[in-house]
């Protein structure tokens, strides 16, 4: 299926299978396309635009059981936006490194909600993720994201590990994800390290504490006030102990301290700077020690 016209098109409840590319725009520049509901299943690719330019928008459209190993549902290039708002996105079918969304250029993509589902029970690990992204910029918001038949009624299987989310194998201009992650044993990473402006905070369905990451980004803080912590444990050596904090603050921040032994004594902080202290405790006891400041 190709373009009629190069503006405003749009598709209700549209049920494309069983083709090559459902919606091949190669090369094409396309203004506010828009696809409402349906579904695009049993194809190789559903949408494509690698060379041509546009914003493409598609609205609670299932993605299911397409069979291209790099983008199943999106491949894009060049200067294309998609935005998907709601979508459903399961069973990549290309294999065990398939994804659904393979992106280059100044390719830019925005997913608000939907789901990203991965049915295979043949576990393994797919490194290339739901996402494969070398474009410009990506957000992901929201996105429920699952491996391993979850949710019903899917049935059990063995699951396959998605790690990382979203690989990025160039670095992007610009990335912000926040899945919500209902299988974190077998999606542990939300994005692969890259050098490139990253806000990456994960939503998880277990007790974990990851990192969220905040890289490549200046912030100004202005009238207000922020306080972190840092804590850690450390071993006394004739009574003392000297610690460094993780990041330095701002000003010498307060820093209380534990011991742990079983006949505890008294523990105390001297010397504090805004990178570090001493300990100062009973012999060679090991104490806990937590910092606050800004």
């Amino acid at each position: 299926m190709g373009s009629a016209t190069n503006l405003g098109m749009s598709l209700y409840n549209t049920s494309i299978q069983s083709s090559g590319t459902a919606i091949n725009m190669n090369s094409q520049k396309y203004e506010n396309m828009h696809w409402f509901g349906g579904f695009c299943s049993g194809n190789q690719v559903c949408f494509s635009n690698t060379g041509g330019a546009g914003d493409y928008h598609f609205h609670s459209v299932s993605f299911d059981g397409n069979n291209a190993t790099s983008g199943s549902a999106f491949a894009i290039g060049n200067d294309v936006a998609i935005f998907c708002d709601n979508c459903h996105f399961e069973n990549p079918g290309g294999g065990a490194t398939s994804n659904y969304i393979q992106a280059s250029g100044n390719a830019v993509v925005y997913l608000n909600g939907g789901v990203m589902l991965d049915d295979k029970s043949s576990g393994g690990t797919n490194s290339n993720g739901f996402i494969n992204f070398a474009g410009s910029m990506l957000e992901v918001d929201g996105t429920y994201a699952s491996s391993g038949c979850v949710p019903p009624p899917h049935g059990s299987c063995t699951p396959e590990t998605v790690n990382p989310a979203v690989y990025a194998p160039s670095a992007p201009v610009a990335m912000q994800v926040r899945l919500i992650n209902a299988s974190p044993k077998y999606i542990p990473a939300q994005v692969n390290s890259v050098n490139t402006r990253v806000l990456d905070i994960p939503l998880r369905g277990d007790t974990a504490q990851p990192q969220a990451t905040i890289s490549n980004y200046a912030f100004a803080l202005k009238n207000s006030r922020w306080q972190f912590t840092d804590q850690g444990t450390a071993a006394l050596s004739s009574g003392s102990a000297s610690i460094s904090f993780a990041t330095a603050y701002a000003n010498a921040p307060l820093v209380f301290c534990t011991d742990t032994a079983a006949t505890a004594a008294a523990c105390n902080a001297t010397g504090i700077s805004t990178t570090g202290a001493t300990l100062k405790g009973s012999g060679t006891d090991t104490v806990q020690w937590i910092a606050f400041g800004n």
